[in-house]
């Protein structure tokens, strides 16, 4: 009998690693939602734009962070006049400047990232904000400016911080966090949809 021919016959290697490296691709972006951000559970992790940025623009970014980790303010102006557009730069983790400073209680920081037109209320990966950040590290001098600079506390959850960013007309952030309050939400665990056991509700009396 005739030979079944294989179904790669015909096909060059250039066009099978073409076709493995858009499998490849469409895995690792198969949690992001309509906005390009990865969702996973109730967090928001970093956007595609940020995932797909060039290494050496990721790097400055990075660096942007270390200088406001450090205080260093001389580094992140100097940083900042080469890419402007990094005062909004987001780590994987969503985390910008003015978290890490803000954490660190370097106040000069904070003062010229806020001059440079950073957002005050930008959420995290966990739903914190910077104000949070001050307060969890103790830093009442940031807190106190961000306040005067009408910072909120962030949430865990994500309505509390879609209604924070529409009052505050962070524009980017409510486009972010209304694709995540659309999205379906799976059931809790232990619940029993399908009709048996208590009509459908939660298993079991127990708290959730």
């Amino acid at each position: 009998p005739s030979a079944v021919p294989s179904p790669d016959r015909g096909v060059s290697r250039q066009q099978r690693q073409q076709q493995q490296q858009q499998q490849s691709r469409d895995t690792r972006n198969a949690d992001l939602d309509s906005t390009g951000h990865r969702v996973r559970g109730g967090g928001i992790l970093a956007s595609i734009k940020d995932v797909g940025m060039n290494p050496d623009e990721f790097a400055a970014g990075c660096k942007l962070l270390q200088a406001a980790a450090l205080g260093h303010r001389p580094r992140l102006d100097s940083l900042l006049r080469s890419r402007p557009d990094h005062v909004h730069f987001r780590d994987y983790d969503r985390r910008t400047a003015m978290h890490v400073a803000a954490s660190e209680g370097h106040i000069a920081v904070v003062r010229r990232l806020v001059e440079l037109g950073a957002a005050v209320n930008r959420s995290d990966r966990w739903g914190g904000s910077p104000l949070d950040d001050a307060h969890r590290h103790r830093q009442s001098e940031v807190a106190a400016f961000l306040r005067s600079r009408g910072a909120a506390t962030g949430s865990a959850d994500q309505t509390a911080n879609l209604i924070a960013a529409a009052a505050n007309g962070d524009l980017d952030e409510v486009r972010v966090l209304l694709t995540v309050e659309l999205r379906p939400k799976a059931p809790p665990a232990g619940y029993g949809g399908n009709g048996g056991g208590g009509g459908g509700g939660p298993r079991g009396g127990g708290d959730m």
